[in-house]
C-alpha cells in the first residue's frame, strides 16, 4: 500500500512524499524482519526470557 504511494509520488515528482512513504515502507519491512528474528530464535512452545 504505502510501496504505491511512494510510486505515484516518485512519478509525479513529489520528492517529500516520496521519501515519507518510502520510509514507513522501509520501516515495516524492518518490523517485519525484527518479528522472523524473534520467532526464529524461540523455540515455539517456549517463553522467551526462559
Amino acid at each position: 500500500m504505502f510501496a504505491d504511494y511512494a510510486v505515484d509520488a516518485i512519478l509525479r515528482k513529489e520528492a517529500s512524499s516520496a521519501l515519507l512513504y518510502s520510509l514507513m515502507v522501509l520501516g515495516m519491512l524492518d518490523q517485519i524482519a525484527r518479528l522472523k528474528d524473534i520467532g526464529l530464535r524461540v523455540a515455539p512452545g517456549r517463553i522467551a526470557d526462559e
